[in-house]
């Protein structure tokens, strides 16, 4: 999240049967347009790390659920750097204080932000804390909490009964 990303597209759609559309750099003479995307990277300030933590506690629940998945992308990018692409050193941020945010994220009010906690964890190392958190979502009363959960485990070759034991 904290890295700038340029995407250029072009092309135009070129009118065939359903599944075998496919686009190309021109038709008919008609040649497509460069679209330019720019994603900014993210610079977690205090004051933008004290506006997420915001939008967590009590922004609405798109925003809590965006605010979970950035603490936990920038949490993983924190706890290992080497996976980011050469001569970018993410910046630095209170490990704890995003872990604790995250966990708390975990016992949303609403289902919606508890069940994107654990794609929120996706590449980060569990702390004794968030482990806790992620077993209490194998038992959460919403269903879909608790697919999330499992799944999340299993992207990480856990089997959430292991998770359950070691809490």
């Amino acid at each position: 999240p904290q890295e700038t990303v340029t995407l250029r597209l072009s092309g135009i759609l070129d009118p065939q049967p359903v599944g075998q559309e496919e686009f190309l750099p021109s038709l008919a003479g008609q040649v497509s347009k460069e679209v330019i995307f720019i994603r900014y990277g993210f610079n977690p300030t205090p004051a933008a790390m004290d506006h997420i933590y915001q939008l967590l506690k009590d922004g609405p629940v798109r925003n809590r659920i965006s605010a979970a998945t950035s603490l936990g992308a920038l949490l993983a990018n924190s706890q290992n750097p080497k996976a980011l692409p050469a001569a970018r050193t993410p910046r630095a941020i209170d490990e704890q204080r995003v872990a604790d945010a995250l966990a708390e994220a975990a016992r949303d009010d609403d289902w919606r932000v508890r069940a994107w906690f654990g794609e929120a964890l996706q590449a980060v190392q569990l702390s004794p804390q968030l482990s806790k958190a992620l077993a209490d979502q194998i038992r959460d009363p919403h269903w879909f909490v608790r697919f999330m959960a499992v799944r999340a485990a299993g992207q990480r070759g856990l089997k959430w009964t292991e998770i359950l034991r070691n809490v």
